[in-house]
């Protein structure tokens, strides 16, 4: 058949029949057109094909057809095809009302009507008039067909089962396709995950005729798009050797071969790579001196090992994935799926999101930058047990996206790196070394503790954190912007921005420190007032004494401790403030001169 005569406006012409062809002369042209122009690869040829056959198999429809209607309605019927040929299925509504309003007994134009409306996405105003169709005393199987497809769109599953199974019996009793009407069923039942059911219908209609072959072929497609979905390896290859058996002579393998290389490329471009892998193995098979068919096979399997670099390299290096070339149109989701791949291939499903929090410098907290990616925003990140915000002992990384502040989310959780394992064994070799010593370490009574005058050193403890300016109100400055390029400067001074940061944690640390100091001198102030104000005049009773000049002992130690522990903080974030502007001002100039 050549183009011209499926784009043809008489039926006849375009079934390539005479207008005298009985109706197994109609079935069997139908039948080989399909063939030539399968509804997955031609929909628009194969919706001219039925819309002619329809219109042909049934002996009133064809009669109607036959009968010659006025001039004006053979006109507004061209139109009506030629609009519905170019997908102007507004247009051709419009004039298919016409036509019914000049000649309401041609019950094909209404079939029309309602077949573009459905085309339309408008199934409530399609389906009246298949049910105005079906009053008639022998309606034609694609009626009830036509009225399954707008039940199942407005969701009445039920009916929608029926008209198809309707349709099925009424076209095995006049010997007419049932193709089609098994399809549909299953299709029916794969919407609503019903895939047993989906398979049953199968199986029935391969044996429908009495004998398995090729002309079973759509079935066993539609059987294996059920397995896929199903995600069942073993009924996939059990159907794939199925289909390699019917497909016998040259042009029937070609033509199941171009099936399950189409099959296999949307399955890539899904993400099934393992079943793709294996439906293009067995179209590879019937196909052998394809070599884009061994392409297609072997990216699809790259991809199911999580070989991705692999998988990129055979984009660069094999033409089928180039312009023009066959499997052109995989290129895109391929490299989409390497990049998923790299970034993701070995993230794992979060079973709760893992707490933050820190109490005076111990706790967790997240460190760390590896691995962005730019299109997700996201990173891994290092989740630590820290103390006083040092990161001691990394627990766990995952890929997060940082919101600002300490606000994250968390996208799944990832392995190790190798500096990760480095500093865990590390962590833990110095912990075990500290248990081991503490274990072998000979204890003390501690008698000397408080030994020394009962004098109260609070006068000293005066000057509070915040007279200093520093503690508990610290900001650090922001670094100018980083330096663009890749020479030893930048490596430089990338070098000297983490000498300033762990400046920065080396300063929180020692704030942390000073709140911890100040909490403890305050509680231990209380409990000396308490006893200096419960005593008799001015003399503590001698029993009370040795535990009141041990607290005043450790309250002086712990203001000492309070005094160095400021002077330590003054002097570093003087150093960090010199350390930084002196960063600044050198990535100012690095940042003039490139």
């Amino acid at each position: 058949m050549s183009p011209t005569t499926i784009h043809a406006d008489d039926l006849y012409e375009r079934l390539g029949i005479e207008r005298d062809a009985s109706r197994d002369q109609v079935r069997a042209a139908y039948r080989a057109l399909l063939r030539v122009y399968p509804p997955e690869r031609a929909p628009e040829e194969f919706k001219r094909i039925r819309e002619a056959y329809e219109t042909l198999n049934d002996p009133a429809s064809r009669a109607e057809y036959d009968r010659a209607p006025s001039a004006a309605v053979q006109r507004l019927l061209r139109m009506a095809s030629a609009a519905m040929d170019a997908q102007g299925y507004p247009e051709a509504e419009q004039h298919l009302r016409q036509v019914l309003a000049e000649d309401s007994t041609l019950d094909y134009a209404r079939n029309w009507l309602g077949l573009c409306l459905l085309y339309q996405q408008k199934p409530e105003q399609a389906l009246p008039l298949f049910e105005q169709l079906l009053q008639r005393d022998e309606p034609a199987p694609a009626w009830f067909a036509n009225a399954g497809h707008a039940c199942a769109r407005l969701r009445r599953f039920a009916d929608a089962e029926s008209m198809f199974r309707r349709a099925i019996v009424a076209a095995d009793a006049g010997g007419e396709d049932v193709t089609g009407y098994y399809v549909a069923l299953a299709d029916l039942y794969v919407e609503h995950k019903n895939f047993d059911a989906a398979e049953q219908v199968l199986e029935k209609a391969i044996r429908h005729d009495g004998q398995v072959d090729f002309e079973d072929l759509q079935y066993f497609t539609k059987l294996l798009e059920v397995q896929l979905l199903r995600n069942d390896a073993a009924r996939v290859n059990a159907v794939l050797y199925r289909i390699k058996v019917v497909a016998r002579d040259e042009q029937q393998r070609d033509y199941t071969s171009w099936k399950l290389a189409s099959l296999a490329a949307e399955l890539v471009a899904a993400g099934a790579f393992t079943l793709a892998a294996a439906v293009g193995r067995a179209g590879s098979e019937l196909k052998p001196t394809d070599s884009d068919f061994r392409s297609l096979v072997q990216v699809a399997s790259l991809l199911s090992q999580k070989q991705h670099e692999e998988a990129q390299q055979m984009l660069r290096t094999h033409p089928c994935f180039w312009g023009e070339g066959r499997l052109a149109g995989l290129n895109q989701a391929i490299r989409k799926h390497c990049s998923d791949l790299r970034v993701f291939g070995g993230m794992k499903p979060l079973g709760g999101v893992p707490p933050l929090f820190t109490l005076n410098g111990f706790g967790t907290m997240l460190y760390g930058e590896r691995d962005p990616d730019g299109e997700t925003r996201s990173h891994v990140a290092t989740l630590y047990f820290v103390g006083l915000f040092i990161p001691l002992i990394p627990l766990a990384c995952y890929r997060v996206i940082h919101d600002g502040g300490r606000s994250w989310r968390f996208l799944g959780k990832v392995p190790f790196s190798r500096g990760n394992k480095i500093h865990l064994a590390c962590s833990l070799s110095v912990l075990f070394i500290f248990c081991l010593t503490v274990a072998l370490t000979p204890a003390t009574d501690g008698s000397s503790y408080g030994s020394g005058t009962g004098t109260y050193a609070g006068s000293d403890y005066g000057a509070t954190p915040t007279d200093t300016g520093f503690a508990n109100t610290f900001v650090a400055p922001t670094p100018s912007a980083a330096p663009v390029g890749g020479d030893g400067q930048r490596v430089s001074i990338e070098g000297e921005r983490l000498r300033v940061k762990g400046m920065e944690w080396q300063i929180q640390r020692l704030e942390s420190r000073q709140d911890s100091l100040v909490r403890a001198i305050d509680e231990l102030a209380g409990q000396i007032s308490t006893m200096e104000s419960g005593a008799s005049g001015s003399t503590i009773p001698q029993g009370e004494y040795t535990r009141y000049r041990r607290l005043v002992d450790h309250h002086n130690g712990l203001v000492d401790d309070y005094n160095d522990n400021r002077a330590e903080l003054q002097r570093r974030t003087t150093e960090y403030s010199g350390a930084l502007a002196a960063l600044n001002a050198r990535i100012d100039r690095y940042n003039a001169t490139h």
